[in-house]
């Protein structure tokens, strides 16, 4: 009897075969290989989920560095800026739009603030930040941290206004570089069947001459 294997995807068990189940291997942080099982059409919404992982791990790891080297911190063998844990239970309640302290309040996930918002509301922060270090006199790290915390949360709304107007203007400038290559597509046709009209025509007039 073919044995039943489990679609890491949906939860559900098939026959493996070339036609229904794709092989996909991962690799541990040990180095080992592990083989995992998806259904053909379970794998594609697999590595589209995984891809933004990825993608926000990177843009987390991009909020570290920036957040360790405002506040001059150790790092840690890995060349990681090492963060108290109440920084990164913080963070991730603004990345998921946790509101702790209210009234029977629910985890969400990757429904608040992105991380690349919070990486630039710490670039507008870093002065005001710096002067508090050299200013105040804080009883720990932690301290100076929560202190910079709450100079970037009032960042936030600027942040956000910077990079909406970013995106915006990226796409305005995406939408006028097309619309000059498809102008310039619609003037070589243009062109191009001028040139084959006039050739036709000194064709007509000299004939074999």
């Amino acid at each position: 009897m073919a044995r039943l294997l489990k679609c890491q995807y949906c939860g559900k068990k098939d026959v493996f075969t070339e036609e229904t189940m794709v092989k996909h291997e991962n690799v541990t942080s040990t180095g080992k290989t592990q083989n995992k099982y998806f259904h053909k059409e379970c794998y594609e919404p697999f590595k589209k989920e995984q891809a933004k992982k990825q993608a926000e791990s990177k843009r987390l790891d991009k909020l570290v560095q920036m957040a360790g080297s405002i506040h001059e911190l150790e790092k840690s063998e890995s060349g990681s800026y090492i963060l108290p844990r109440m920084w990164y239970h913080t963070i991730q309640d603004w990345r998921n739009g946790t509101q702790r302290y209210t009234m029977n309040f629910k985890k969400k996930y990757k429904k608040g603030i992105p991380y690349q918002v919070l990486t630039e509301a710490y670039k507008q922060s870093q002065d005001a930040i710096k002067w508090s270090k050299l200013n105040k006199n804080f009883d720990s790290v932690k301290s100076e941290i929560r202190y910079g915390m709450a100079i970037v949360n009032n960042k936030i709304p600027d942040a956000m206004k910077k990079l909406k107007q970013e995106k915006m203007l990226k796409e305005k400038n995406e939408k006028t570089e097309k619309d000059r290559i498809e102008m310039m597509e619609l003037e070589r046709d243009v062109n191009y069947k001028d040139v084959k009209k006039d050739s036709e025509d000194m064709t007509d007039i000299l004939g074999d001459w």
